[in-house]
């Protein structure tokens, strides 16, 4: 199984009449294990909440709003691309 970090979208609006989706993306700083016994007090890897994860070394932080495919916060439309890829 590849690695992958559990992700969740936290905001979608959709406007019609434009047909545009916009989005943000979270994503947990830890590889995702399904949970178990030995690995469910890890939050960093099953949630995704800011608080949680900016604490952990692994965090990338975006601070370029023009580069919306960087860090643990994506544009819903940059994880789009990202799966089309």
């Amino acid at each position: 199984m590849p690695d992958v970090l559990h992700y969740e979208y936290i905001f979608i609006k959709k406007y019609f009449y434009l047909n545009i989706l916009k989005g943000l993306t979270r994503f947990a700083t830890e590889i995702y294990e399904p949970p178990n016994k030995d690995n469910l007090g890890n939050l960093m890897m099953h949630l995704t909440n800011y608080a949680i994860n900016r604490d952990n070394p692994n965090f990338k932080f975006n601070d370029d709003s023009t580069k919306m495919d960087v860090g643990h916060k994506k544009s819903l439309t940059a994880v789009f691309n990202m799966l089309k890829e």
